[in-house]
């Protein structure tokens, strides 16, 4: 306690004296010089904390209001990204319904629009499903088209569901017809997002860019849905056929909206050359 006391009067002192000796008060020379040659370094060294501290302290508040700026600048931009994002979906969105329903002018049956809402993981080539059942009347075979051509079809239907074998499938196989040429074919799929013509005879005049729609021999595709473009066409140096590949009209590992020919086979596509 004692020492505590001797501590707060030397303090109380040194204030006194420093305050005497910053308003001049003490007029003699000989106490003066001495003390403030003293408290000079003392007081030099306080006004350099004090400056120091200030500094520190508008720096503070300075960071603070920058971040509270940037949290602010940051929020709008995410935002006006957000907003951004949401337009380009409804435009997105408005572009498909548009082409959808289009297609469905071309298309002579009855049909309906579907969604795809999962791809195989393993392979999202070769099989997707559609949000729609047979509570939909959706059926096994029943033919699955996008905005540009043939998909595939249905093969196995659950109650509010269905799974698509897509055209690019190892177990894939249409009868189809080159438009130019009139030449029937089977087109395999792959695995790939590539297909593969069979029988195309050496003779045939097919070129790359020929167009290839469904012949609808095989009892299960509908006649003249536009299928691809001949990708490649090689001459073999043994045998009676060419190598023929082919690219599908549809970019199947980017469609999302479908529509399912609820009519079977027995519909044609308005605007083929088939």
């Amino acid at each position: 306690m004692a020492t505590r006391r001797r501590q707060l009067l030397f303090l109380v002192f040194f204030m006194v004296v420093l305050l005497l000796a910053m308003t001049g008060q003490v007029r003699s020379d000989r106490f003066y010089q001495p003390l403030f040659a003293i408290f000079t370094p003392l007081m030099e060294a306080m006004e350099f904390v004090t400056d120091g501290f200030r500094d520190m302290i508008e720096d503070y508040f300075l960071l603070v209001n920058t971040e509270a700026e940037n949290r602010k600048l940051r929020a709008r931009i995410e935002r006006l990204e957000l907003e951004q994002k949401g337009r380009f979906e409804v435009e997105d969105e408005n572009r498909s319904l548009r082409a959808l329903l289009g297609l469905k002018e071309v298309l002579s049956c009855k049909v309906t629009g579907a969604e795809i809402i999962a791809r195989d993981p393993t392979d999202p080539f070769q099989t997707v499903t559609l949000n729609k059942g047979e509570v939909d009347g959706l059926a096994p075979n029943m033919t699955v088209v996008g905005m540009n051509g043939l998909l595939g079809r249905i093969y196995a239907v659950s109650h509010s569901s269905a799974k698509v074998l897509l055209i690019t499938d190892l177990k894939s196989s249409v009868a189809v017809r080159i438009a130019e040429t009139r030449e029937q074919s089977i087109m395999d799929g792959t695995g790939d997002e590539a297909c593969l013509l069979k029988y195309v005879h050496k003779d045939a005049p097919a070129r790359n860019g020929d167009w290839v729609y469904t012949s609808g021999l095989d009892g299960i595709y509908p006649e003249g849905i536009p299928v691809g473009q001949l990708d490649s066409v090689k001459q073999l140096d043994y045998g009676i056929f060419q190598e023929v590949t082919l690219r599908p009209a549809e970019r199947i590992s980017r469609v999302e909206d479908v529509f399912v020919i609820l009519s079977g086979s027995s519909c044609t596509w308005g605007t083929s050359d088939g």
